[in-house]
Parts: structure tokens; sequence; C-alpha cells
């Protein structure tokens, strides 16, 4: 299928091997919900792609992902922007050794597997502030996605929540949240001059330094979000 207009056949075929690839390994990992290679392809894939689409990504930029899971959108992204550097991160063993497998399969030079958890990986220097770019989808809500990515983007990058909430409307509490971790949500235009193409996803700007204090343990993140009662 064509993912994106210009895309080469190269890139385009790599892509199809890995969602055959999430297809098959899905009956032993669980990785997806979706069941057939096209549903993953749209869904997956292709949902991946647009919003870096016309982002201008310079060479050797270093982006995360975040709770990458089978390694969406990280896998997806690395195979669009090679000049771009990838460490895609996840807490489960058996998902890390799949992209692994990936990267080994598709010639994939512009990426790196990391097994641990994000909440460590924030603490420590070789991750804390190192990042231009974090993304993460489907890992959790924007409130816990922004303290536990935060810590790793420096200070003049982004990160991009691949997820919509209620059209981008977070909570007011949620706000300051995101500005006590030295965060800033861009929308409408600003956004636009980020992102140059249309998405549903959450665009945050690093204002300024995270203080030391996150990222915080994972229950008592929870517990500001509102997820389960303090």
């Amino acid at each position: 299928m064509q993912y994106l207009p210009g895309l080469s056949d190269e890139k385009t075929g790599k892509l199809n091997i890995y969602s055959e690839l999430i297809h098959e390994s899905n009956k032993r990992f669980n990785l997806t919900g979706l069941k057939t290679v096209e549903e993953i392809r749209l869904a997956l894939i292709k949902e991946s792609l647009i919003p870096f689409s016309a982002i201008n990504v310079p060479r050797g930029t270093l982006i995360a992902d975040i709770g990458t899971g089978a390694g969406i959108p990280g896998i997806p992204l690395c195979i669009m922007l090679e000049e771009a550097i990838f460490t895609l991160v996840d807490a489960t063993l058996k998902k890390i050794e799949f992209i692994k497998d990936v990267i080994k399969l598709l010639g994939i030079k512009n990426a790196e597997a990391v097994c641990g958890r994000v909440e460590e990986l924030g603490r420590t220097g070789s991750f804390r502030e190192r990042f231009t770019w974090v993304t993460t989808r489907a890992m959790a809500d924007p409130y816990m996605a922004s303290e536990l990515g935060a810590p790793l983007v420096k200070p003049g990058g982004f990160m991009y929540l691949y997820a919509s909430y209620r059209q981008g409307n977070l909570p007011l509490e949620w706000m300051n949240h995101m500005s006590e971790l030295g965060l800033e949500e861009l929308k409408g235009i600003a956004k636009q001059k980020i992102m140059k193409s249309e998405c549903d996803g959450i665009l945050i700007a690093k204002k300024q330094s995270t203080d030391i204090r996150f990222p915080r343990n994972i229950k008592a993140i929870r517990r500001g979000s509102g997820i389960i009662p303090c």
C-alpha cells in the first residue's frame, strides 16, 4: 500500500515486511488487538508516519519512543526518518526482543531497543534531557505520559503524544502539572508551525529543565492524575 506520497519503494517494502512480522508475532506476544495485516498497515504504521511526514528533522536528531510495545511509532518513524537516531524503550523483554529481531531483519541502522522502565531511565544521566523528541502512543494518559517523558526531553525539544484527549482540551490540573514539569502544550498556529501537517495528537514543548523530583514512581503519578484516589 502507499503509506505516504513520495515514500520510496525500499522504505515501503520494509514497512510492509514489518506489518507482516507484527501480524505473525501477534499470535505469540499479543502485540496488538488488530487482526489483519491491512489493519496493522493503516491503523498502526500509516498513522505513525503522518504526524512526522512534513517535519524538518536534522541529521543526528535524537528521538526516544517510550512504551514502544511492538515498535509503534518508533520503527515506522526510524524507517522514514533514516537520518535521525532512535531509542525505543519498553519494560517488557519479549517486546524488546521482537524489536531487536525487526531491526536486524530489516537492516535498520539508526535505532536501538532498550528494555527498562521509563520512570527509572528518566533519572539516569545517560537518558535525562538527552532527546530532542520523545514520542509515545497508547502508553498512558497525557498526565502520566508527560511526567514520564519530560525528564528525557532536552530544553527546546518536544514531546508528541499520539492521542486526542477531548480534542486537545486537557483538564486544568493536567495543564498546571505540565507547567510544573517545564512543559507547554502547543495548539493552533503554534502547533502547525512545528508539525506542518494535520494531526490529532498532543504536541508539547520543553520550555525549561525538569525538576529533579520528577519522574515520581508510577503510583504517585497515578494519584496525581486522578486515576486512583489519594
